[in-house]
């Protein structure tokens, strides 16, 4: 690896640190095992179909919806938040961990949300102004070059996770977490749940897997 390469991998390693959501977890110990989730609450086609509807258009563009939200065990408050929270043994070990958040919306360059923005040349956040100008001068129209465009110029043919988890291991990580989905719905796994998936379009490879498998 030339210095470059490693000035351009401590330099995700730093941006990774600051990244706030989480999709799924891989640990690199052997012995992890993730808890049993609650089943999702019974949400049904016409009460979605009736929440679009019934949606309200709010003044930056954005639709604001009501959808049902499945019961647990935390209340919407901070005292139910703590009574509730459950740190497990290896977490409060393990102390630095890496985030991975990695998909075809860094084709574009323009940040996590490209995926969205490219079609919105109003009403953007404001560090996002420009995303559909510079798509529009790099790839085209949206309604021509979209999203789905895009995803096949993803390929990561570089991309060695057995390179880079020896890596973030160095640092200090004793544990990752990897991006299984973004706003734009694309699967990073070989999901048999759509077609749009990593497996299929792009690297032709289960990213998610990838990751696994070097963890």
């Amino acid at each position: 690896m030339s210095a470059q390469e490693k000035k351009g991998f401590f330099k995700i390693l730093l941006l990774t640190c600051f990244s706030v959501v989480t999709l799924s977890i891989f640990m690199m110990s052997s012995n992890f095992i993730m808890p049993q989730q609650a089943p999702i609450s019974n949400i049904t086609i016409s009460a979605v179909r009736s929440s679009l509807r019934d949606g309200r258009i709010l003044e930056n563009g954005m639709l604001e919806i009501d959808v049902p939200i499945a019961e647990g065990p935390c209340k919407p408050t901070w005292e139910s938040l703590g009574d509730n929270a459950k740190r497990p043994t290896w977490w409060r070990k393990a102390k630095i961990g890496m985030w991975l958040h990695w998909g075809p919306q860094s084709v574009g360059r323009e940040g996590d949300w490209y995926a969205k923005w490219i079609y919105m040349p109003r009403h953007a956040w404001k560090k996002y102004e420009g995303v559909y100008k510079n798509h529009l001068e790099r790839y085209g129209h949206p309604s021509e070059h979209g999203y789905k465009d895009i995803l096949p110029l993803w390929t990561a043919e570089r991309w060695d996770p057995d390179e880079l988890m020896r890596l973030y291991r160095r640092a200090g990580a004793r544990y990752v977490l990897a991006q299984a989905m973004h706003h734009d719905n694309f699967d990073l796994w070989d999901s048999a749940h759509q077609p749009w998936n990593a497996a299929n379009i792009g690297p032709r490879r289960g990213i998610v897997e990838g990751w696994k498998a070097a963890a």
